[in-house]
Protein backbone atom coordinates (compact mmCIF):
# COMPACT_ATOMS: atom_id res chain seq x y z
CA UNK A 1 0.00 0.00 0.00
CA UNK A 2 1.26 3.66 -0.75
CA UNK A 3 3.30 4.91 2.33
CA UNK A 4 1.78 7.77 2.42
CA UNK A 5 -1.50 6.81 2.76
CA UNK A 6 -0.46 4.25 5.12
CA UNK A 7 0.75 6.56 7.51
CA UNK A 8 -2.13 9.27 7.25
CA UNK A 9 -4.95 6.42 8.04
CA UNK A 10 -2.72 5.65 11.82
CA UNK A 11 -2.81 9.56 12.14
CA UNK A 12 -6.41 9.82 11.73
CA UNK A 13 -7.23 7.69 13.73
CA UNK A 14 -5.04 7.83 16.49
CA UNK A 15 -4.86 12.16 15.94
CA UNK A 16 -1.63 12.34 16.88
CA UNK A 17 1.63 12.45 14.78
CA UNK A 18 3.06 10.30 18.14
CA UNK A 19 0.92 7.48 18.40
CA UNK A 20 1.06 6.82 14.70
CA UNK A 21 4.44 7.29 14.63
CA UNK A 22 4.56 4.37 17.47
CA UNK A 23 2.26 2.22 15.87
CA UNK A 24 3.99 2.27 12.46
CA UNK A 25 7.57 1.75 14.32
CA UNK A 26 9.16 4.97 12.74
CA UNK A 27 10.00 8.16 13.99
CA UNK A 28 7.35 11.25 14.73
CA UNK A 29 9.50 13.38 12.39
CA UNK A 30 9.22 10.59 9.62
CA UNK A 31 5.56 10.64 10.06
CA UNK A 32 5.10 14.38 10.20
CA UNK A 33 7.52 14.66 7.13
CA UNK A 34 5.29 11.86 5.26
CA UNK A 35 2.31 13.93 5.83
CA UNK A 36 3.44 17.08 4.61
CA UNK A 37 4.19 15.59 1.53
CA UNK A 38 1.08 14.20 1.35
CA UNK A 39 -0.46 17.31 2.46
CA UNK A 40 1.89 19.07 -0.94
CA UNK A 41 0.43 16.63 -3.07
CA UNK A 42 -3.38 16.60 -2.83
CA UNK A 43 -2.60 20.65 -2.51
CA UNK A 44 -4.49 21.39 1.18
CA UNK A 45 -4.19 20.69 4.53
CA UNK A 46 -4.99 17.44 5.98
CA UNK A 47 -5.25 18.19 9.65
CA UNK A 48 -5.76 21.35 11.47
CA UNK A 49 -2.91 21.06 14.49
CA UNK A 50 -4.49 23.56 16.69
CA UNK A 51 -1.99 22.83 19.79
CA UNK A 52 1.42 20.21 19.67
CA UNK A 53 -0.57 17.55 20.67
CA UNK A 54 -4.34 18.27 19.19
CA UNK A 55 -4.60 17.52 15.64
CA UNK A 56 -8.38 17.74 14.08
CA UNK A 57 -9.21 16.48 10.34
CA UNK A 58 -10.10 18.75 7.66
CA UNK A 59 -12.96 18.14 5.34
CA UNK A 60 -10.02 17.09 2.47
CA UNK A 61 -9.09 14.79 5.59
CA UNK A 62 -12.19 13.24 6.31
CA UNK A 63 -12.70 12.74 2.36
CA UNK A 64 -9.10 11.31 1.93
CA UNK A 65 -9.43 8.86 5.00
CA UNK A 66 -12.62 7.55 3.79
CA UNK A 67 -11.54 7.05 0.57
CA UNK A 68 -7.51 5.42 1.24
CA UNK A 69 -9.92 2.82 3.40
CA UNK A 70 -11.08 1.80 -0.10
CA UNK A 71 -8.02 1.95 -1.54
CA UNK A 72 -6.53 -0.08 1.38
CA UNK A 73 -8.87 -2.68 0.83
CA UNK A 74 -8.55 -2.86 -3.07
CA UNK A 75 -4.99 -3.37 -2.63
CA UNK A 76 -4.94 -6.06 0.03
CA UNK A 77 -7.77 -8.00 -2.44
CA UNK A 78 -5.32 -7.50 -5.11
CA UNK A 79 -2.62 -8.90 -3.70
CA UNK A 80 -4.51 -12.00 -2.15
CA UNK A 81 -5.75 -12.43 -5.61
CA UNK A 82 -2.02 -12.05 -7.07
CA UNK A 83 -1.02 -14.55 -4.36
CA UNK A 84 -3.56 -17.04 -5.30
CA UNK A 85 -2.94 -17.17 -8.96
CA UNK A 86 0.41 -18.01 -7.57
CA UNK A 87 -0.67 -20.33 -5.27
CA UNK A 88 -4.26 -21.38 -6.14
CA UNK A 89 -4.29 -24.23 -3.59
CA UNK A 90 -2.86 -21.65 -0.74
CA UNK A 91 -5.18 -19.21 1.20
CA UNK A 92 -4.09 -16.42 3.30
CA UNK A 93 -5.08 -15.51 7.04
CA UNK A 94 -4.72 -12.23 8.75
CA UNK A 95 -4.29 -12.15 12.04
CA UNK A 96 -3.92 -9.00 14.27
CA UNK A 97 -2.09 -8.32 17.54
CA UNK A 98 -2.17 -5.73 19.89
CA UNK A 99 1.38 -3.82 20.30
CA UNK A 100 2.13 -6.35 24.19
CA UNK A 101 0.18 -9.42 23.01
CA UNK A 102 2.76 -9.31 20.17
CA UNK A 103 5.69 -9.26 21.68
CA UNK A 104 4.40 -12.36 23.63
CA UNK A 105 4.06 -14.01 20.36
CA UNK A 106 7.24 -13.15 19.21
CA UNK A 107 8.68 -14.97 22.02
CA UNK A 108 6.06 -18.21 22.59
CA UNK A 109 3.42 -18.30 19.78
CA UNK A 110 5.03 -17.82 16.50
CA UNK A 111 6.39 -21.85 16.99
CA UNK A 112 2.92 -22.82 18.11
CA UNK A 113 1.26 -20.81 15.25
CA UNK A 114 3.92 -22.96 12.71
CA UNK A 115 3.10 -26.19 14.12
CA UNK A 116 -0.57 -26.21 14.58
CA UNK A 117 -0.71 -24.94 10.46
CA UNK A 118 1.45 -27.62 9.62
CA UNK A 119 -1.95 -29.98 8.91
CA UNK A 120 -3.21 -26.98 6.91
CA UNK A 121 -0.95 -26.92 4.24
CA UNK A 122 -3.20 -24.67 2.16
CA UNK A 123 -2.80 -22.08 4.91
CA UNK A 124 -0.49 -18.86 4.99
CA UNK A 125 -0.67 -16.71 7.40
CA UNK A 126 0.40 -13.46 7.87
CA UNK A 127 0.74 -11.82 11.59
CA UNK A 128 -0.02 -7.75 11.82
CA UNK A 129 1.10 -6.11 15.19
CA UNK A 130 -1.76 -3.15 15.55
CA UNK A 131 -3.87 -1.07 18.24
CA UNK A 132 -6.91 -3.21 18.58
CA UNK A 133 -8.38 0.25 19.26
CA UNK A 134 -8.07 1.58 15.48
CA UNK A 135 -11.43 1.10 13.49
CA UNK A 136 -9.57 0.27 10.13
CA UNK A 137 -8.33 -3.09 11.66
CA UNK A 138 -11.15 -5.33 10.90
CA UNK A 139 -13.78 -2.90 9.35
CA UNK A 140 -10.54 -2.12 7.28
CA UNK A 141 -10.01 -5.86 6.04
CA UNK A 142 -6.32 -5.51 7.80
CA UNK A 143 -6.86 -8.30 9.32
CA UNK A 144 -9.27 -11.64 9.56
CA UNK A 145 -8.43 -11.94 13.07
CA UNK A 146 -7.77 -10.01 16.01
CA UNK A 147 -6.33 -11.11 19.33
CA UNK A 148 -5.40 -8.32 22.21
CA UNK A 149 -5.24 -8.72 25.82
CA UNK A 150 -5.92 -5.94 28.47
CA UNK A 151 -6.37 -5.18 32.03
CA UNK A 152 -9.87 -5.01 33.66
CA UNK A 153 -10.02 -2.34 36.61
Amino acid sequence: MNPYLNTFIYVYETRSFSLAAQELFVTQPAVSIKIQQLERQVGQPLFVRTNHRTITPTSAGNLLYEKSLEIRKIWNETQDKLNHIANPQRHLLRIGFSQTTSQIFLCFGNPLLVKSCLPFSSLMYCVFAFNPQLPSGLNGRLVNITCACGLSG
